[in-house]
């Protein structure tokens, strides 16, 4: 089976774009009157150029934050689920045995313009999924199909802390990446997983250092864009199920309801809240992890968030005298100077907030001095700049090169 072509309507920064992946075929598709065109020019192809067992090799190419890694993210975010939980309104032509097969989204205009020379014939289908509700998806094309059976395998080195293609539905999708092997290792043990949390955390602080010495010390770098912003996303309940997990493995008691009033009280506040929430739970965490006062914080925790949950004039819980080996207080005073920031660009959709670059390093000193140390892997990182909030992220090729020369930088400093 050979990819041949795709066009995707409106995906991040690719809007109405085609690609070709076949040195034989050309195709392209014109939105507007809905005609596919495609070229036969089998007379220009040398046949069987990489052997008998590989159809096919692409090279994208392209400057940084074009879209190739945007592309390869849509083509494997597609293809690794069934067509049934196709969507989005996009064409996909590949060749199977001796046919070619067109599968494209059901409300896309669409005629083909075709000169069978050479007796190639192409199938086409279409999808939609038909209907969204409260419930996930249902209907679609369920039926089974090649596309389903299509076997792919993804290779990555680059290392972002995160898994992009988690919940996989197609099984015949293998995913090597380096992040994937990496948080698979969060199953051998809870100490492995707090050195893989600091790696992480140790990694974005390296990439901090360089970038900031370079944003003050030079006027002028011409290879290397200096982002403006860090942002921090938050996820307070994912450590919330972490610390129901080590109890249940420790065979210690918790109720769910403690864990659906810390819920409940943080769900709608804002963002500031549920930084705080979620340091002072990390180190909760911590604590279970390495001695224990976790449980008696954690229960402390509980009884406050209720005394509080129906008292609104509340913005962050003030722990008191009770430490518990924990530094609530210094949580407590580096968030309201975090809410103090006017710069701070606040993103309530996805919980999460931008840093501006020259507070980024006052940022790390404070979370180190708190004992905190990158061991809270649910608090993400990411670098991007001021011109466009939504999609002004680092590209997968700046991202490999930041990595490498704070790697460098840090050693040379």
């Amino acid at each position: 089976m050979e990819l041949l072509y795709i066009w995707i309507k409106d995906y991040k920064n690719i809007q109405n774009q085609g690609f070709n992946f076949s040195p034989r075929w050309w195709f392209e598709y014109d939105v507007i009157s809905g005609i596919l065109n495609i070229d036969d020019i089998i007379e220009d192809v040398i046949g069987d150029f990489f052997g008998n067992n590989i159809a096919n090799v692409t090279a994208i190419i392209g400057e940084n934050g074009v879209g190739k890694s945007n592309l390869f993210e849509f083509i494997l975010s597609k293809l690794k689920d069934k067509t049934g939980f196709w969507d989005d309104e996009f064409i996909i032509i590949f060749k199977d045995s001796n046919k070619g097969k067109i599968w494209l989204h059901e409300d896309l205009e669409f005629f083909l313009s075709y000169d069978n020379k050479n007796e190639f014939d192409f199938e086409v289908n279409s999808f939609k999924m038909q209907e969204r509700d409260e419930f996930g998806v249902r209907g679609g094309f369920n039926s089974p199909n090649e596309i389903d059976s299509l076997q792919l395998i993804y290779i990555t080195d680059a290392f972002e802390g995160n898994v992009k293609y988690g919940g996989l539905v197609n099984r015949n999708f293998i995913d090597m990446s380096t992040d994937r092997l990496v948080n698979s290792s969060r199953e051998l043990s809870n100490q492995l997983q707090i050195k893989e949390n600091v790696f992480k955390y140790e990694e974005i602080k390296r990439q901090a250092k360089f970038l900031g010495y370079f944003a003050t010390n030079l006027d002028s770098v011409q290879d290397i864009i200096i982002p403006d912003y860090l942002e921090i996303t938050s996820s307070f309940r994912q450590i919330l199920k972490n610390i129901s997990a080590f109890q249940k493995e420790n065979r210690n008691s918790i109720l769910l309801e403690d864990e659906r009033s810390i819920i409940d009280y943080f769900q709608n506040k804002p963002i500031y809240d549920q930084v705080y929430c979620e340091l002072v739970l990390s180190a909760i965490y911590e604590a279970m992890i390495t001695s224990s006062v976790g449980e008696q914080a954690f229960k402390y925790f509980v009884e406050k968030i209720s005394l509080l949950k129906n008292d609104e004039g509340y913005e962050f819980i003030d722990m008191g005298e009770k430490i518990y080996l924990i530094s609530y207080t210094e949580i407590l005073k580096f968030v309201k100077s975090l809410q103090d920031n006017d710069r701070i660009k606040i993103d309530k959709g996805h919980n999460s907030f931008a840093l501006p670059m020259e507070n980024v390093g006052e940022f790390f000193t404070t979370i180190d001095s708190i004992g905190y140390q990158g061991r809270n892997p649910f608090l993400r990182y990411d670098w991007q700049y001021a011109n466009a909030y939504k999609y002004g992220k680092l590209s997968t090729g700046e991202k490999a090169l930041v990595n490498l020369f704070s790697r460098l930088f840090v050693l040379r400093h």
